[in-house]
């Protein structure tokens, strides 16, 4: 009895390692579909309307001087009147609201810092995905440098009025 139920599972057994390979198609690539298969995507392109959005952004950056320029004459005039005044007098109350409206006059140049910013990653982003946007990437960290420089200046000029004004 047991030499009967081996000769079935024998041929099963031989039957599962049969090999006949001209039966299958070959996995190798045939020599016409490396040219198909490695046609090269198309580079995608860079973020929409990013070469307007630096335009836009560089007519901004003399918007970002002009506020704080405007309002430096009378936050220095109410510094020079409460120079000599003792804290917590009228005079000095003037000119640290002055001074608050420095501060606030900084917000064209901050948002004008934090747009670019936005920018730069949005063009980091397409080139990391193979856009070439190398010249506006360029442009906007130029951009990025000056507006930088603005909020420096601008800081130290706050900076030296209220010293000024504390002494």
């Amino acid at each position: 009895m047991d030499k009967l139920l081996i000769i079935p599972l024998a041929t099963l057994l031989f039957g599962c390692t049969a090999s006949d390979e001209a039966a299958y198609p070959s996995l190798v690539p045939r020599p016409a579909e490396p040219a198909q298969a490695g046609d090269a995507a198309p580079r995608p392109a860079a973020p929409a309307g990013a070469e307007n959005r630096l335009q836009a952004l560089v007519a901004r950056r003399e918007e970002a001087k002009q506020a704080f320029t405007a309002a430096l004459p009378a936050a220095e005039a109410s510094v020079r009147r409460a120079a000599a005044a003792a804290a917590g007098s009228e005079a000095w109350v003037d000119a640290e609201l002055a001074l608050g409206r420095m501060t606030a006059a900084q917000s064209p140049a901050y948002s004008l810092a934090a747009d670019v910013a936005v920018l730069r990653q949005d063009l980091a982003d397409a080139a990391i995905a193979g856009a070439d946007v190398a010249a506006l990437i360029a442009g906007a960290d130029a951009l990025a440098a000056e507006v930088d420089a603005v909020i420096a200046d601008q800081d130290q000029t706050i900076g030296r009025l209220r010293a000024s004004l504390a002494g």
